[in-house]
């Protein structure tokens, strides 16, 4: 995927368990649009970084995902609809929406929380059947970089202990929203207090990890992060 690349000028702003379906749509298929930094391993789809995102199509009255993810917050719209914030099942397929009327409906499934909250783990959906999203041949395509404003951290809720990824929502942070407004698809490559090149609280020179050696690759994490790839 290539996307047109806008970096902020420094300094920078800064689940539901359910019965077992037999799988109707693998991670791979054509019928599933990915946006955002996602890798393919070994037909799973992978992503560790905030604001990635799915469509499809799907018909029938139920629809849930077989997602592997921990930590992670999830929003699902159905239809267009308001989002709804979820967590994977620890067990088994995660819901994402039953009790439809009987007939086509679209899905949206979004990753909330930034990429340093781990890897998100999705082989595929699980309905009656799915086609390909209608979209925009030739749409505007933006990728982001920042850091916490970037990345919507504590967006979304109050702090209360250790419930930061609780109230994270990076659909709703500055970049997602202004690609929204301008019909675009977006990518955000955002880590709370780390900037391009000094990071939050560091002393001068840091000589930590920062986005500028992060960037080219696929997942958030160090570079020689089991499995991280170089992003094409």
């Amino acid at each position: 995927m290539n996307y047109r690349l806008l970096a902020a000028s420094l300094p920078l702003f800064l689940a539901l368990p359910g019965a077992a379906l037999a799988a109707s749509c693998p991670a791979a298929s054509p019928a599933i649009h990915y946006e955002g930094r996602w890798q393919e391993n070994g037909g799973c789809y992978e992503a560790a970084q905030g604001a990635v995102y799915l469509e499809t199509d799907f018909t029938g009255t139920r629809i849930a995902a077989d997602l592997q993810d921990h930590e992670n917050r999830w929003l699902v719209s159905i239809d267009g609809g308001p989002s709804r914030k979820v967590r994977a099942a620890a067990d088994g397929p995660t819901v994402l929406a039953e009790g439809l009327t009987n007939g086509r409906h679209t899905l949206r499934l979004e990753r909330a929380t930034e990429g340093s909250y781990g890897i998100s783990h999705f082989r595929g959906l699980e309905a009656d059947s799915l086609e390909a999203p209608a979209r925009q041949a030739e749409r505007l395509r933006l990728e982001f970089v920042g850091d916490s404003i970037t990345a919507g951290f504590r967006n979304d809720g109050i702090k209360h202990g250790h419930n930061d990824a609780a109230i994270e929502d990076g659909s709703m942070a500055f970049a997602p929203q202004l690609a929204r407004l301008l019909g675009a698809d977006y990518s955000v490559v955002a880590k709370s207090g780390e900037g391009v090149v000094h990071n939050w609280g560091a002393p001068w020179p840091d000589r930590g990890l920062h986005t500028e050696e992060r960037y080219r690759w696929t997942l958030y994490g160090a570079h020689k992060t089991p499995g991280n790839t170089i992003w094409q």
